[in-house]
């Protein structure tokens, strides 16, 4: 897919509102400190189709997480999760 200007607009507004970046602490023998810190972006919703969507178009991973102690009334949430530095830098450079 050739992404617009609006594409992007439409993604930094759902990150925006459902998204997070962060960072995760991971072991490494190759770092002074033993460990170094891994960037993650992620949008968590309960729309399967609109996340789906987002994976499809913008790279990702979309994933159905296991929810323990899941409330009868509660929808399934879904995640779309980006891991690998060179995804990440595409998508926030646009912004």
């Amino acid at each position: 897919m050739n992404l617009t200007e609006v594409n992007w607009a439409y993604l930094a507004g759902i990150l925006d509102g459902e998204g997070c970046i962060t960072f995760s602490h991971r072991k490494s023998n190759r770092s002074e400190y033993g460990f170094y810190l891994a960037p993650i972006v992620h949008i968590t919703g309960t729309s399967k189709e609109a996340l789906k969507s987002i994976a499809e178009d913008y790279g990702g991973r979309f994933y159905s997480p296991l929810s323990k102690n899941k409330k009868p009334k509660w929808k399934q949430s879904y995640m779309v999760i980006w891991q690998v530095t060179s995804e990440i830098h595409t998508i926030l450079s646009k912004f």
